[in-house]
């Protein structure tokens, strides 16, 4: 059983112990007026061993308890300065490798103490809807570094995006896919196939041409090799009742006809794009 410890008459940041109220299960309670003129009950353990200021609660509310803490360990904003920490510092966090494992780092202002980073997040647009984005992805988490943006804008802003330069302008390829009013699909595919080339190289008038590069002029023929059409495209002889898997099986040489005809491409040499279009500055 612990030594008997009497309070009485002390004084405990806002409680000062008038007398012993209890003893139950080893702990022993102390009638306490507090500060404020409230009474309280306190056990021992929470006199000696208070980890902040005892007190009948009011102590929490008081301009000298908020000037100790942020009151903001519950908000959005501090879990987004949480997070940042996380990965960037805890090789165990799962998008580390893309963050710490990178070199890309917290400022320590941030770093050391959350209050900073509220103050610049409060005077630089902090909003619910946004969030935290790197200005230079190649850089770290700092004050000259970062802002608060939509979705959209980080979608923009990743490494991973290929950006284009026309006329002095650069943008992002889903950018310049929005402002030509061009298929983001049919772009892609062309980068796809250039996947070779450094984004310098990147030929911006193949990328958003009309022309449908890969098509080839089909030739239809009759069961003994005369010629009945000319078709522009697959898809072109597909309009008139033909699959285009069939046709295309037939020109690949993994079928002999496609519904009673021969189909042959016009041009056995015809080259994709990444093939031919792009090997004309070679």
């Amino acid at each position: 059983m612990p030594k008997f410890i009497d309070l009485t008459g002390k004084q405990f940041g806002y409680l000062t112990v008038i007398k012993r109220v209890e003893t139950k299960s080893q702990k022993t309670r102390w009638l306490c007026k507090c500060k404020c003129g409230k009474y309280a009950t306190p056990i021992t353990h929470q006199l000696l061993h208070h980890p902040g200021v005892p007190s009948c609660g009011c102590w929490r509310y008081t301009p000298e308890r908020l000037k100790t803490t942020h009151q903001q360990s519950k908000t959005r904003l501090y879990r987004i300065w949480g997070k940042m920490k996380q990965r960037c510092n805890n090789p165990k966090e799962k998008s580390y490798y893309r963050y710490g494992g990178k070199g890309i780092k917290v400022c320590d202002e941030w770093n050391d103490k959350f209050e900073p980073f509220y103050e610049w997040a409060v005077n630089n647009g902090y909003q619910d809807d946004l969030s935290i984005d790197r200005i230079d992805c190649t850089k770290g988490y700092s004050p000259n570094n970062c802002r608060w943006a939509t979705n959209r804008q980080q979608s923009n802003n990743k490494t991973v995006n290929i950006y284009l330069t026309h006329n002095g302008e650069t943008k992002t390829l889903k950018e310049w896919c929005e402002a030509l009013n061009f298929p983001y699909s049919r772009a892609s595919n062309r980068v796809k196939k250039m996947r070779n080339m450094n984004q310098s190289e990147l030929r911006f008038d193949v990328i958003f041409s009309e022309t449908n590069f890969n098509a080839r002029p089909v030739l239809q023929y009759d069961i003994n090799g005369n010629l009945i059409k000319r078709w522009s495209t697959v898809s072109e002889a597909s309009k008139s009742g033909f699959k285009q898997s069939g046709i295309i099986c037939c020109c690949r040489g993994k079928q002999k006809t496609h519904r009673g005809y021969i189909w042959k491409y016009e041009d056995p040499t015809f080259k994709t794009l990444s093939e031919s279009i792009l090997s004309e500055d070679s």
